[in-house]
């Protein structure tokens, strides 16, 4: 997970099951995920679906889109 705005990377590594992470940015975050169906993403306290199949994505506060 990457910080677009900065570039700094956030977070590198595979969660494992029931672990979670938090982060905030006054603007977007970058993603990318291996497998979707096993995501859940909440950004401001609504729940995204991660569309299929794996990929990058930026998560904003209106969304997540695919990055391509």
């Amino acid at each position: 997970m990457r910080d677009p705005p900065t570039g700094v990377l956030l977070y590198s590594g595979t969660l494992t099951e029931g672990e979670e992470l938090t982060y905030s940015s006054p603007e977007r975050l970058w993603f990318r995920i291996g497998d979707p169906s096993v995501i859940v993403l909440y950004v401001d306290g609504r729940l995204l679906e991660v569309p299929e199949p794996y990929g990058d994505f930026l998560v904003t506060e209106t969304g997540i889109r695919r990055d391509e």
